[in-house]
């Protein structure tokens, strides 16, 4: 349901998108695993952010990162600051965009995760880019176009570029 969730979101298909995502929240409950909650309730946040819902996606990412916590749950810790980034970007937070993206980026270098370190990469150049910080901003960009060509990440090498443009 988690991933239906995700394929759903991409297409824009939002009825679907929070069928998928209700479930996949229901089912992870019904199995009571902390780590897997925090993460169908960080792909709530994530539904929430792609539709303008700030404030539902800022709730939803406070208890996926208490779950993320208490589960010992690092990679979903750092999904967490992914996200909290992507929100600061959106409603103009830039510096607070670079802080989130950047410790998530270093806790997935850390915990080996190449597209968390690379999604937190492109994450943070468009922060430093809007601080007009532009030598960090084109080395965080050259770190996630390097990690998602080694990951063979087609869709999100051509999202890069068209945020980059």
């Amino acid at each position: 349901c988690h991933n239906l969730g995700l394929t759903f979101r991409q297409l824009a298909d939002w009825p679907h998108a929070e069928d998928a995502v209700s479930e996949a929240v229901r089912h992870a409950a019904l199995v009571g695993e902390r780590s897997l909650l925090a993460l169908v309730i960080a792909g709530r946040a994530e539904l929430e952010l792609e539709r303008g819902e700030y404030e539902m996606a800022r709730q939803a990412l406070a208890r996926s990162a208490e779950l993320a916590h208490a589960a010992g749950d690092g990679i979903g810790a750092a999904e967490v600051g992914r996200l909290r980034a992507l929100l600061a970007l959106r409603v103009g937070d830039y510096p607070g965009a670079a802080r989130e993206a950047e410790a998530a980026r270093a806790e997935a270098e850390r915990l080996g995760s190449a597209l968390l370190q690379a999604e937190c990469a492109a994450a943070a150049a468009r922060a430093w880019r809007a601080l007009g910080h532009a030598e960090e901003a084109e080395a965080r960009r050259a770190e996630a176009e390097r990690l998602f060509r080694s990951l063979g990440a087609v869709r999100l090498l051509e999202d890069l570029a068209a945020s980059w443009r």
